[in-house]
């Protein structure tokens, strides 16, 4: 069987670390501003997609990683500091479901291939082993990666996908639980009635 190459992403811009504060499920606090109420409406939601959210709601989680995607199933991206293009998006998370495969290939993100290890979807998590040519390691920070997918039940809207890298001395648990958060918010924040 042939080995299928990994779908590859280039970023070319880095947020800085800082820590998410968040308060409770429906309110997110950024470092410079005050709280946003993160809550909308089902038939908002079903107008919109996941633009009906605040913008800044995706900013200050954003900003909180190395780098950080979030994009629609169809490629439309909500937020996004860096130049990717929505195919390389889409082609990123269109064999996810696939354990085998996924854990096959890994993912090429930021001109580095990335071993997923962990697959719990909705929860996708791993790290780059940098190798120079001798196969010796590297020195300096190893970069982490992790991709949630958003989805709610009984609404018609795509998913919403959630993309972080990370280097050191983030480890993949705290990584993984902040997008766990994140993830849990965004979906609790749906009125349905």
């Amino acid at each position: 069987m042939a080995r299928r190459r990994p779908t590859l992403i280039n970023f070319s811009s880095g947020g800085e670390q800082q820590a998410v504060d968040s308060k409770d499920a429906t309110t997110i606090t950024t470092p410079l501003a005050t709280p946003v109420n993160t809550t909308v409406t089902a038939a908002s939601l079903l107008q919109h997609g996941w633009k009906a959210f605040d913008k800044s709601i995706y900013a200050s989680f954003g900003k909180c990683w190395n780098n950080c995607v979030m994009f629609e199933a169809n490629g439309t991206t909500l937020y996004n500091p860096s130049a990717v293009h929505s195919t390389r998006l889409t082609a990123l998370v269109k064999d996810l479901d696939d354990r085998d495969q996924l854990i096959q290939n890994g993912m090429m993100v930021d001109g580095s291939h990335f071993h997923i290890h962990q697959c719990h979807p909705p929860l996708w998590w791993g790290r780059v082993v940098a190798k120079e040519k001798d196969s010796t390691p590297k020195e300096g920070p190893q970069t982490g990666i992790a991709l949630t997918r958003v989805s709610l039940d009984n609404v018609e809207i795509l998913d919403l996908y959630v993309l972080i890298l990370f280097t050191l001395p983030t480890t993949s648990a705290f990584a993984v639980n902040r997008l766990q958060a994140f993830k849990k918010m965004m979906e609790s924040s749906v009125d349905r009635s």
